[in-house]
C-alpha cells in the first residue's frame, strides 16, 4: 500500500513539473500570436513595421495642416511600442524551466548564463536577489529556506507545491517588508 502511495505521489508530482514545462511554452505562444496578430492588424490599418520592430502609424497631413507640414498629434499612438523585456522577466522564465525543483540564486545565475543572458550592472547577484523576491512578492515562487552567511535562500515554483507545502514553507521563510531592504 505505502509503495502504491509513493508510485501515485510520484506520478503526481511529474505530471505537475510536465504541465508546469507546458504552461510555459504555452505563454510564450500566447504572446507570440498576439504579437504577429498586432502586427497584422496594424498592416491591415495602413500602419507600418519598421524594422527594428516599434511599430509606427503613417501620418499624413490633414488638409489644413497640410499647407504648413504639421503633424496631427492626436493621429500618432505612442503605446505601440513592445515592452522592453526585464531582468525578473528572464528571471521567471528560467525559473519556471526548474520545474519542482528546489533552486538557489547561484543555480539561477547558471541558467541565466547558460541562455547567453547577460546581468549588467556592478553586482549581477545582487540584481538577481531582487528579481527572486520580487517574483516571490508576486506569488510566482515560494522561499523554502532563509539563507545565512554563505548559505543562500532556496526557493520554488509555487506552482508545483501543495497548499501545505506552500504553507509551511511561508510560515518558516516570511519575506522582508517593503521597508526593509532587500
Amino acid at each position: 500500500m505505502n509503495n502504491s502511495l509513493t508510485a501515485i505521489e510520484e506520478a503526481i508530482r511529474d505530471l505537475r513539473i510536465e504541465i508546469s514545462g507546458l504552461e510555459v511554452q504555452l505563454n510564450a505562444k500566447t504572446m507570440s500570436l498576439a504579437t504577429l496578430e498586432g502586427i497584422s492588424q496594424k498592416m491591415q490599418n495602413n500602419e507600418t513595421v519598421v524594422k527594428d520592430r516599434t511599430i509606427t502609424k503613417d501620418v499624413s497631413p490633414s488638409s489644413e495642416q497640410g499647407a504648413l507640414g504639421l503633424i496631427d498629434l492626436n493621429e500618432l499612438d505612442d503605446s505601440l511600442s513592445p515592452k522592453k523585456r526585464t531582468l525578473v522577466d528572464d528571471v521567471k522564465d528560467v525559473v519556471a524551466r526548474f520545474g519542482a525543483q528546489e533552486f538557489n540564486l547561484g543555480h539561477v545565475d547558471g541558467a541565466l548564463r547558460r541562455q547567453n543572458i547577460d546581468v549588467s550592472g556592478k553586482s549581477p547577484k545582487s540584481r538577481i536577489s531582487v528579481a527572486l523576491v520580487r517574483l516571490c512578492r508576486d506569488d510566482i515562487l515560494v522561499k523554502t529556506f532563509t539563507g545565512v552567511g554563505n548559505v543562500p535562500n532556496r526557493y520554488r515554483v509555487r506552482a508545483t507545491m501543495t497548499e501545505a507545502e506552500i504553507a509551511e514553507a511561508i510560515a518558516a521563510n516570511p519575506l522582508p517588508t517593503e521597508t526593509e531592504d532587500l
